[in-house]
């Protein structure tokens, strides 16, 4: 359902804000996409002695700064009530640092109120270097546990034994083919543990055509898994979530070729993740593993018991979501590095995350990644595009809205290269799901980072990035009839549907509710008289601006044309 978003109107005559302040924050701190018929981008700025620019409803207006980082556009604004949304967007590729702009909005009525004039906007002061660049954590560093996710640091660990080693790299000849378990049967597992490698006897409770589920019976022999629970993980990730993920992710390994995927509960992973994976378990050359690292040779997911989650994470339908989060991971792992003899490179994380975050939406338990993406959305100043896709950037295992971030993107990339098609069966129809071919050749390919991103989007991540700035600032946006105020579909997220086995909602918008709990409003939406004066290198901030009374309305904004190399993109809200 779409929902119309009004933001109070600060009855202001001057706005001039020169904004200096450096708050105190942490740090996280296809085919080419063609332009849409209605797309109402219009280009060129407005000198101050040139005629008022008047902006339809809905349409779109960039501004390019002059040398000196300087921008400004007189906007007519006949009726007096009109309202406009800036987005300011950093095309700079510096990772993890904060610039300094002004801003400054200036009605042309003023005189006429017997009121001075506002003095000419004075040149920024840019903080010193020193003041600006943040601490960089070591790349591929780990912070607090995570909820969900690949042991990243295991993979910084095999780029540094790679040193040497003659390619292909990191699989053994497989071994011949073996038959799974059986139910009842008791299998060892090596596990890691916050006191280092432990080994653990299993109790093997379930086998079907291509999953085990296994339950650690060394740490707590007291847990259990109820029978009803585990026929619906069983179900769910058997006929709903395996076939999809391999649809759109590609076929997973099978390096113990027994045909099947592990599940493994033990409550040994609660003390380090919600759930993960292990690419040493996939790596079976012995000359790449460590002494002391966990190692089982098999498709294998850790997952913490139910009884040790909250209740919300606990039951079957959030389980299968976690799942799908890792079971992403293992198949990546598997086609992105093992498959392109890549365990040398260095893939941004969040690529990784933000992939796995599409896989719970694929997968069809969408649910979960609703409030990660909220979360991004309301802190939506603290993100840059750079920190997402750039190769070797830092973990921050704190920072959810990260995660939510980084799904955003993929989801907008996946929507734009055109989506999926579900058949009536709720299997996916390859033939009309041009969104799944791309992220196919996505994940296949051997490009990682940038070079992943351009390739398979056609353009510049920094186009990219603009683009779908605007998408967050444009979509599900509506006028006083609920008609979408913009229908671009480079600037569209496409509408959600609903899952036809599940009845989750599959795919996102700005603009909704979760069960009635929860809402997203968009991204964070600062009034430009409040803005902080800060923007994030390769990030985004929206502000609002309005008219006081009719005649015009002059935008300036004044920031370095290198550190910040901003863009200026205004959209007529009302």
């Amino acid at each position: 359902m779409r929902h119309e978003c009004r933001i109070t109107k600060r009855a202001a005559l001057v706005l001039l804000v020169s904004c200096w302040h450096l708050p105190a924050c942490g740090d996280d701190d296809q085919p080419g996409f063609d332009s849409g018929p209605d797309s109402q981008t219009t280009d060129a700025g407005a000198d101050a002695g040139e005629s008022p620019l008047s902006m339809a409803l809905g349409e779109l207006h960039d501004v390019e700064p002059d040398a000196s980082g300087l921008a400004q556009v007189t906007l007519a604004t006949p009726s007096g009530d009109e309202e406009f949304l800036l987005m300011l967007q950093s095309r700079a590729t510096a990772l993890r640092r904060l610039e300094a702009f002004t801003i400054g909005v200036t009605p042309s009525s003023l005189p006429q109120l017997g009121l001075a004039p506002p003095p000419r906007l004075p040149q920024a002061r840019f903080l010193s270097r020193q003041e600006l660049e943040m601490a960089e954590p070591p790349a591929g560093s780990l912070g607090a546990p995570v909820r969900c996710g690949f042991d990243h640091q295991a993979l910084a660990d095999l780029r540094e034994r790679l040193a040497g080693h003659p390619a292909p790299r990191g699989m053994a000849p497989p071994p011949p083919p073996a038959p799974p378990p059986d139910p009842g049967d008791t299998v060892q597992f090596q596990i890691d543990a916050t006191s280092g490698l432990v080994t653990i006897d299993a109790s093997v409770l379930h086998v079907s055509s291509s999953l085990v589920v296994c339950l650690d019976k060394t740490t707590d022999p007291s847990l259990e898994l109820e029978p009803t629970l585990l026929q619906e993980i069983s179900d769910g990730f058997e006929d709903i979530a395996l076939p999809r993920l391999r649809d759109f992710f590609g076929q997973e390994s099978d390096v113990n070729s027994d045909g099947h995927v592990t599940l493994l509960f033990s409550p040994l992973v609660a003390d380090l993740a919600t759930a993960y994976v292990n690419p040493y378990d996939l790596v079976t050359d012995p000359e790449l593993r460590p002494a002391g690292v966990a190692a089982n040779d098999q498709e294998l997911i850790y997952i913490t018991p139910p009884q040790l989650l909250d209740p919300h994470m606990a039951t079957a339908r959030a389980i299968l979501e976690t799942v799908s989060h890792e079971f992403q991971h293992a198949i990546y792992f598997y086609r992105k590095y093992l498959l392109n003899d890549q365990l040398g490179g260095i893939e941004s994380i969040y690529v990784t995350e933000g992939l796995s975050g599409l896989a719970q939406d694929l997968s069809g338990y969408h649910a979960g990644i609703f409030f990660i993406n909220k979360s991004a959305l309301d802190s939506w100043d603290l993100m840059s595009v750079n920190d997402l896709v750039r190769s070797g950037g830092a973990y921050f295992s704190d920072r959810p809205e990260l995660y939510g971030g980084a799904y955003l993107l993929m989801r907008y990339l996946f929507d734009q290269a055109g989506g999926e098609t579900l058949l009536q069966d709720g299997m996916v129809d390859l033939s009309g799901s041009p969104g799944a071919s791309w992220l196919r050749s996505l994940v296949d390919s051997p490009l990682l980072g940038e070079a992943s991103i351009e390739a398979a989007s056609g353009q510049a991540v920094s186009s990219v990035a603009t683009d779908w700035f605007t998408a967050l600032m444009v979509d599900d946006r509506l006028d006083a009839d609920s008609v979408p105020l913009n229908t671009d579909p480079r600037y569209n997220f496409l509408p959600p549907t609903v899952d036809p086995l599940t009845g989750r909602q599959r795919g996102t918008t700005m603009f909704e509710s979760f069960m009635g709990m929860v809402t997203k409003t968009g991204p964070i939406v600062r009034e430009a008289i409040s803005a902080d004066g800060v923007i994030r290198a390769g990030g985004a901030e929206y502000l609002r601006f309005a008219a006081s009374s009719p005649g015009t309305i002059t935008l300036q904004v004044q920031a370095d044309p290198e550190r910040v190399d901003p863009l200026l993109r205004i959209f007529r809200l009302r």
